[in-house]
């Protein structure tokens, strides 16, 4: 029992050392207490999440044909369409669209094209009919001036009054055969206008026919050249099979060209001053890590936005890939390291080490004796900061804050006093500026109240 209890003794001591051990080892390893500022180069990055497109993609749209204006129709179903991320060739098989909705339209245009063939053939019986009619008429009234010349000749013999009544009766034959014929002018224009109305009508509908039974073949859409097919998205929805296509949206997939990729990347309002054009950018892709491509930017948006998951504006930044790699797909997501500036030859030091009070930085200068050196700090990135003044080559200073740090003297008080002068100037600047556009725009409203009142009237 006993050599089990010493057994155990020996066991935490030996426990114990080794804890201690570690221990000491650990605050061996720890940050050192001072850092010696020293020339570098420093780069600024600013890193942005986005997603992979084409720079150049071909759309594969529902024909034209379908909504002309004489197929009636205004928006049809996809009820087939390929698998997104299928690679086609040219001419094959896409995408097609609601068959039945086309026959329905058909058989409607079959019936309205019968009627109208049938009201074409009775405008043409009722166009004869009626101009044998008139024609008939004519012979008629022509019979009726033959007979009243004969008449009139005849009663040369007979009293005055009866002569007078003959030649009258002669010439209400010539007016009616006149009238006859003008009739039979204006009938015959009538009827060949009502008949050539019936027969556009019959033409038309015949052609509507003819287009909605070409219209059979074009609802079978094929690829116009090879390519990835990707559903085409709008207010946030994919095309699918039900999705509903009309003439101002006609758009059922794209084919982009795989061989141009851009990174659609939104970098936050804080962040996009610092961009500019063709800055270099490297690229990382989540579905491959091991990757890092090459990049640049090529658009940045004038007007920012917000987007879901974000309370600050963006702002769309568009990054064209300059590497070649036949892995990359539309809608990849990438990560977006942007190099934005890089100064060299300037003194940087970890950002932790500086401290700040609520007017100025500063940092624990150790060369002789612990001091409160101030700084005017620079840029920084995510680790470091530049230093512009306050601090030189070589200067030792501390990681962390003493405990006696309140009782350590302040110098460089001076470069602060500077900050504070250089501030108060730009704020005076600032306000002369605000000042000048004020009065600028009073003159000009000024002018233009001037120039719609009364002119003012000199006398000499």
């Amino acid at each position: 029992m006993k050599k089990i209890y010493y057994l155990l003794i020996a066991i935490v001591c030996i426990v114990g050392f080794v804890i201690i051990k570690k221990v000491k080892t650990a605050r061996q390893d720890s940050t050192p207490i001072y850092y010696t500022a020293e020339k570098g180069k420093l780069e600024f990055f600013v890193y942005a999440t986005g997603n992979l497109e084409a720079e150049q993609s071909t759309n594969v749209n529902a024909p034209g044909s379908v909504f002309g204006r004489n197929t009636r129709i205004y928006e049809i179903a996809i009820t087939d369409i390929v698998a997104e991320g299928t690679v086609v060739d040219s001419g094959e098989f896409i995408a097609s669209l609601d068959q039945n909705l086309i026959q329905e339209n058909i058989t409607s245009a079959e019936d309205e094209l019968e009627l109208a063939y049938n009201a074409y053939e009775d405008a043409k019986m009722d166009s004869n009919l009626t101009l044998n009619n008139s024609r008939d008429a004519i012979v008629t009234a022509e019979e009726a001036v033959e007979e009243a010349l004969l008449i009139l000749a005849e009663s040369k013999y007979e009293s005055p009054a009866t002569i007078r009544k003959n030649e009258m009766d002669k010439d209400k034959a010539i007016r009616q055969l006149k009238q006859s014929k003008q009739s039979y002018n204006l009938q015959k224009r009538k009827s060949a206008t009502q008949v050539q109305q019936k027969e556009i009508d019959y033409e038309r509908k015949k052609k509507r026919v003819k287009t909605l039974k070409q219209i059979q073949k074009d609802i079978y859409i094929t690829a116009p050249q090879k390519g990835m097919v990707i559903y085409y998205t709008r207010w946030g929805e994919k095309r699918s099979i039900g999705s509903m296509v009309s003439s101002y949206s006609p758009t059922i997939a794209t084919l982009p060209d795989m061989s141009s990729m851009i990174s659609v990347a939104y970098v936050n309002e804080i962040d996009i001053s610092k961009v500019k054009l063709d800055q270099e950018v490297e690229l990382s892709i989540d579905a491959f890590p091991d990757k890092v491509l090459k990049g640049k930017v090529v658009f940045i948006a004038n007007i920012g936005k917000f987007v879901s998951g974000s309370d600050a504006k963006v702002f769309e930044v568009k990054i064209k890939i300059l590497s070649e790699d036949q892995d990359l797909r539309p809608a990849m997501t990438t990560n977006n390291t942007i190099h934005t500036a890089t100064c060299e030859d300037t003194i940087i030091v970890p950002t932790e080490i500086i401290f700040s009070n609520d007017t100025m930085s500063y940092v624990i200068n150790v060369n002789k004796k612990p001091y409160k050196q101030v700084v005017r700090v620079g840029e920084q990135n995510d680790n470091y900061t530049i230093i512009e003044e306050g601090i030189q080559e070589g200067d030792k200073l501390m990681w962390i804050s003493p405990e006696n740090v309140n009782d350590l003297p302040f110098k460089g008080i001076e470069i602060h006093e500077k900050e504070k002068r250089e501030k108060l100037e730009e704020e005076r600047k600032a306000e002369e500026e605000a000042e000048r556009i004020e009065k600028e725009k009073k003159d000009i409203d000024y002018s233009d109240n001037g120039d719609q009142g009364e002119s003012n009237i000199i006398i000499f």
